[in-house]
Parts: C-alpha cells; structure tokens; sequence
C-alpha cells in the first residue's frame, strides 16, 4: 500500500503550465570586476560607459531567479543553473521534450534546459574591468576590455574575446574559442577536439595543457612557454624568447615559428613531430622512438638523447653556424644531421644510426658501434 501511494504521488498527471512570458529585465550596478556564474545564457559583453548594465532577455520564471550582488568591487551575476546538479539539454527532437516527461524529470530532481529556457545577456562594461566567466553554457562575445580574462567555455560552444590583459582559458570539448590579442600572463587548457586562437599579443608566461585531438594557436610575442601537448593534437607558437619548455605525447604536433630562446627543452614521444625556427642558446632534446625534431640555429650547447628510429635536424641550411659543446646519444636506426660546426663535446652512435655534422673539433670524443656511421656532408 505505501508503495501504491509512493508511486501515485510520483507519476500523477503533470499538471498544466501557467503562461511564461519573454520580459526583459535591466540592472546597473558599479565594479572593477564582474564574476558570471551558473548561467544558461547567450552572452554579450560591450565594453563602454561608466557602469556594468546587465540587460537580460528571457522567460519571465527565468529571470525572476537571477542573482546579483555587489561586494568590493565586485558584481557577481548568478542563473538558475545549479553548477553541481545533473542536466540534460533538450531540442525540439529530444528523447524527454513532452510536458509530462519533463515534469518527471523535474520531479527527479533532473536539471532540464530547453532551448526556451536559454536567456539572452547583454552587458556593458568600462574599458579595464576584470571578467571571471565559468558556467555559462551558450555562446559568448566579448569586446576589447583590456583587462584580465577568466574565460570557461562549455562543451561545443563558440567564445569570441577581442583584446585582454592577462588571460586563463579553459575550452571544454569540441568548443572553439578565438582572441584577438592577449598583453599579459596567459594559461590555456584545451580539452578534447577543441580550438583555441590567440592571433596577436605580447605574453609574458605562457602555460599550454592540450588534451588529444585539440588544436591550439598562439601568434605574437611570448616570452617563456611551457607547452604539454596530449595525443594527436597541434600547437603552434609564434615569436619566443626566454625559456621554451615543449612536451609531445604520441602522434603530436608543436611547432614554434621563431625567436631567441636562452633554453630550449623538448621531450617528444612516439611519432611526435617538434619544429623551432628560431635560435636557441642552450638546447636539450630527449626524442622517442619514431620521433622527429628540428632546431633552426643553435649557439652555446646541444644536448640529444635519441630513441630508436627517431630524426633530428639541426640548422635551416642557409647559414653554417658552429655549436662549441655537444652531447649526444643517438639510439639504433637514427638519424642526426646538423648543418653547424660541432667543436667539442662527445657522440656515441648505437646500431646502424647516422650522425653528421658540417666539421668536428679536435675535441670532439666519438664512441660509435661498427654499423654506425659519424661522418660530415
């Protein structure tokens, strides 16, 4: 009998809708920041005036639940969208897109968000205020605010950001994120099949973390990088200076355009492709097997721990430079050709593998196995 009560109690009939009208809705509010949070939104941000104007757009029920608070500066802007609950995202041909199933939903305690229910944010803020954007699911439009940028963009959806300060980006799979330019620190966190597109700046710090199949471009002056590429996915850098530290996984592809780096770092796994063409000072390189490396120029000391059947090139071919300290171990079955003088320094050669150099020092110390070839062009 309880069970019969429970059950009636559950699945009774869902009873009808009251009429949920589209308002709008305007609030002004004074900041140096604005913090976005939990929001089933298409949003806008304007960059202009003298205060933050929100102006929301939606169903009447939906926007009745918008929180706003001012605290030091700070406006925080809250939806209806609890971060921590399940939800589903039903179309127009969704599996549970009846009325009564969705009552059900609801009666579960299941967040549903139905096209409907997506408001429409328009915000207009001064020139120099801070954003921190996270859980806003919908597309997002930002204009040149010239100042620090925390951006999380949700599973599939489209951000567009004009000219920032110091940056951290967070693109959830299979998103697409493009900024004009970032004068500042800046973090990248590229989940799977994303794309994020920086085309200018002048960064200072660079941290990239990219999971498989993403895609990663960040143009422009950078000083100091520190790039993590997973499996199967691209990242390309322009001008670097500094230290340059790159990590490929499996079938990855980093390629740096140019600059002047004091250290350069490279670690790449099976069948990963790594590419600098720039000049470097002091360069390391542990390559795995089936791995292929290229280093435009380099001026003070070469570091090469070659795996099985991997490729190294050093020098672009137009110029003969000369590296004054060498040490490299080149696995079975590689190969190392470096278009500079090589001046001192050790080369051991395993198996079968191949190294050449335009000339070798007389303090250049050589161990190779009987089937390896050290030679020059």
């Amino acid at each position: 009998m309880k069970l019969r009560k429970l059950l009636e109690s559950k699945l009774t009939p869902a009873p009808e809708t009251k009429p949920d009208p589209v308002t709008v809705r305007t609030l002004r509010h004074t900041g140096r920041k604005l913090v976005l949070r939990d929001l089933f939104a298409t949003l806008v941000v304007e960059v202009g005036g003298e205060d933050i104007d929100i102006t929301a757009r939606g169903r009447t029920s939906r926007l009745a639940k918008l929180q706003v608070s001012e605290k030091n500066d700070t406006v925080t802007l809250r939806g209806v969208k609890p971060q921590d609950a399940l939800s589903l995202h039903l179309d127009s041909t969704g599996l549970f897109n009846s009325r009564w199933s969705r009552w059900l939903l609801r009666r579960l305690d299941v967040v549903v968000l139905a096209p409907e229910d997506s408001i429409g944010l328009t915000i207009r803020v001064p020139e120099g205020t801070g954003l921190d954007i996270n859980g806003v699911d919908g597309n997002i439009m930002i204009g040149d605010t010239q100042a620090a940028l925390t951006l999380g963009v949700a599973y599939n959806q489209i951000a567009t950001v004009g000219r920032v300060s110091d940056a951290e980006i967070e693109a959830g799979s299979s998103s697409r994120v493009t900024v004009a330019g970032v004068h500042g620190s800046l973090h990248i966190g590229a989940e799977y099949s994303s794309q994020v597109t920086v085309r200018d700046g002048d960064i200072v710090g660079l941290t990239v973390k990219s999971d498989s199949s993403s895609v990663v471009h960040v143009l422009g002056r950078i000083h100091d990088a520190d790039v993590g590429a997973a499996y199967n996915s691209s990242v390309k850098l322009g001008m670097v200076s500094g230290r340059l530290d790159l990590a490929g996984d499996s079938s990855s592809d980093l390629t740096v355009l140019g600059g002047t780096a004091n250290q350069l770092e490279v670690k790449a796994a099976y069948n990963s492709v790594v590419k600098y063409g720039g000049t470097a000072r002091e360069v390391t390189l542990k390559l795995d097997s089936s791995a292929e490396a290229w280093v435009a120029n380099v001026t003070a000391s070469l570091t090469v721990n070659a795996d099985y059947n991997s490729r190294l090139t050093i020098g672009d071919g137009n110029s003969e430079g000369v590296i004054p300290i060498v040490d490299i171990r080149a696995g079975s079955s590689t190969e190392i050709r470096i278009r500079a003088v090589v001046q001192r320094g050790r080369i051991s050669a395993d198996y079968n593998a191949l190294v050449l150099a335009r000339d070798y020092g007389n303090q250049v110390k050589i161990r190779q196995d009987d089937s390896a070839q050290v030679g020059t062009f």
